[in-house]
Protein backbone atom coordinates (compact mmCIF):
# COMPACT_ATOMS: atom_id res chain seq x y z
CA UNK A 1 0.00 0.00 0.00
CA UNK A 2 1.38 3.59 -0.48
CA UNK A 3 1.95 6.47 2.40
CA UNK A 4 -0.76 8.26 1.19
CA UNK A 5 -3.09 5.77 1.51
CA UNK A 6 -2.19 4.60 4.85
CA UNK A 7 -2.09 8.08 6.23
CA UNK A 8 -5.87 8.28 4.90
CA UNK A 9 -6.33 5.31 6.62
CA UNK A 10 -4.98 6.67 9.93
CA UNK A 11 -6.85 9.70 10.15
CA UNK A 12 -10.15 7.64 9.53
CA UNK A 13 -9.53 5.23 11.78
CA UNK A 14 -8.90 8.02 14.54
CA UNK A 15 -12.38 9.76 13.85
CA UNK A 16 -13.99 6.44 14.21
CA UNK A 17 -12.42 4.80 17.24
CA UNK A 18 -10.69 7.38 18.90
CA UNK A 19 -14.11 10.13 19.37
CA UNK A 20 -14.13 10.17 23.12
CA UNK A 21 -12.84 13.58 24.34
CA UNK A 22 -12.56 14.70 21.09
CA UNK A 23 -14.49 17.85 19.87
CA UNK A 24 -16.15 18.54 17.02
CA UNK A 25 -13.80 21.35 15.56
CA UNK A 26 -11.05 18.60 15.69
CA UNK A 27 -12.94 16.20 14.14
CA UNK A 28 -13.93 19.06 11.17
CA UNK A 29 -10.10 19.32 11.14
CA UNK A 30 -9.47 16.09 10.40
CA UNK A 31 -11.79 15.63 7.53
CA UNK A 32 -10.55 18.72 6.04
CA UNK A 33 -7.38 16.82 5.96
CA UNK A 34 -8.55 13.98 4.79
CA UNK A 35 -10.18 15.73 1.96
CA UNK A 36 -7.08 17.43 0.82
CA UNK A 37 -5.38 14.11 1.09
CA UNK A 38 -7.61 12.57 -0.77
CA UNK A 39 -6.83 14.66 -3.88
CA UNK A 40 -3.22 15.02 -3.21
CA UNK A 41 -1.44 12.93 -5.77
CA UNK A 42 0.91 10.12 -4.24
CA UNK A 43 3.74 11.93 -6.32
CA UNK A 44 2.99 14.84 -4.59
CA UNK A 45 2.43 13.12 -0.77
CA UNK A 46 6.03 11.61 -1.38
CA UNK A 47 7.98 14.97 -2.04
CA UNK A 48 5.95 16.57 0.85
CA UNK A 49 7.58 12.95 2.49
CA UNK A 50 10.74 14.25 1.84
CA UNK A 51 10.69 17.71 2.46
CA UNK A 52 9.72 16.53 6.41
CA UNK A 53 12.64 14.03 5.92
CA UNK A 54 14.13 13.78 9.31
CA UNK A 55 10.43 12.33 10.98
CA UNK A 56 9.78 8.59 11.44
CA UNK A 57 6.72 7.30 9.59
CA UNK A 58 4.24 8.23 12.18
CA UNK A 59 5.76 11.47 13.61
CA UNK A 60 5.44 12.66 9.59
CA UNK A 61 2.10 11.71 9.65
CA UNK A 62 1.43 14.37 13.03
CA UNK A 63 3.51 17.16 11.05
CA UNK A 64 2.08 16.82 7.72
CA UNK A 65 -1.53 16.73 9.09
CA UNK A 66 -0.66 19.83 10.96
CA UNK A 67 0.63 21.29 8.11
CA UNK A 68 -2.13 20.95 5.69
CA UNK A 69 -4.24 22.25 8.32
CA UNK A 70 -2.91 25.39 8.19
CA UNK A 71 -1.62 25.21 4.10
CA UNK A 72 -4.49 27.24 2.28
CA UNK A 73 -2.26 25.97 -1.16
CA UNK A 74 -2.95 22.35 -0.96
CA UNK A 75 -6.77 23.45 0.02
CA UNK A 76 -7.34 24.74 -2.95
CA UNK A 77 -5.57 22.54 -5.21
CA UNK A 78 -8.09 19.70 -3.38
CA UNK A 79 -10.58 21.54 -4.03
CA UNK A 80 -10.24 22.19 -7.47
CA UNK A 81 -9.38 18.73 -8.29
CA UNK A 82 -12.82 17.71 -6.45
CA UNK A 83 -14.72 20.35 -8.30
CA UNK A 84 -13.32 18.82 -11.67
CA UNK A 85 -13.21 15.11 -10.34
CA UNK A 86 -17.06 15.43 -10.06
CA UNK A 87 -17.31 17.45 -13.17
CA UNK A 88 -15.70 14.36 -15.20
CA UNK A 89 -17.35 11.45 -13.31
CA UNK A 90 -20.64 13.15 -14.26
CA UNK A 91 -19.50 13.17 -17.73
CA UNK A 92 -18.51 9.64 -17.26
CA UNK A 93 -21.62 8.41 -15.76
CA UNK A 94 -23.85 9.99 -18.32
CA UNK A 95 -21.64 8.52 -21.15
CA UNK A 96 -20.20 5.01 -20.00
CA UNK A 97 -22.98 4.49 -17.29
CA UNK A 98 -19.85 3.72 -14.89
CA UNK A 99 -19.01 4.92 -12.07
CA UNK A 100 -16.08 7.25 -12.22
CA UNK A 101 -13.91 6.71 -9.13
CA UNK A 102 -11.09 9.28 -7.50
CA UNK A 103 -8.34 6.47 -7.71
CA UNK A 104 -9.03 6.68 -11.25
CA UNK A 105 -8.41 10.71 -11.32
CA UNK A 106 -5.80 10.27 -9.30
CA UNK A 107 -3.90 7.66 -11.18
CA UNK A 108 -4.75 10.38 -14.40
CA UNK A 109 -3.16 13.24 -12.49
CA UNK A 110 -0.28 11.07 -11.78
CA UNK A 111 0.25 10.40 -15.20
CA UNK A 112 -0.25 14.16 -16.78
CA UNK A 113 2.59 15.31 -14.12
CA UNK A 114 5.58 15.98 -14.60
CA UNK A 115 7.74 13.18 -14.33
CA UNK A 116 10.68 14.12 -12.01
CA UNK A 117 14.10 12.41 -11.84
CA UNK A 118 13.96 9.00 -9.43
CA UNK A 119 16.43 8.81 -6.45
CA UNK A 120 17.63 5.23 -8.24
CA UNK A 121 19.12 7.58 -11.15
CA UNK A 122 20.78 9.89 -8.79
CA UNK A 123 22.35 6.60 -7.63
CA UNK A 124 22.86 5.41 -11.66
CA UNK A 125 24.62 8.68 -12.07
CA UNK A 126 26.98 8.80 -8.90
CA UNK A 127 27.86 5.03 -10.00
CA UNK A 128 28.46 6.40 -13.92
CA UNK A 129 30.74 9.68 -12.30
CA UNK A 130 32.58 7.05 -10.06
CA UNK A 131 33.85 5.18 -13.17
Amino acid sequence: MNNRIDHIKALERSLLNETAGVSEFQMKSISKVINTLSFITNKEYDNLFKTFKGSDKDNFMVELTKFLLGDIRWVKIANKRRTEYNTLKEQYMTKKGEVFKVEDYIYLLEEALPIEKDSREDYLDYLNDKK
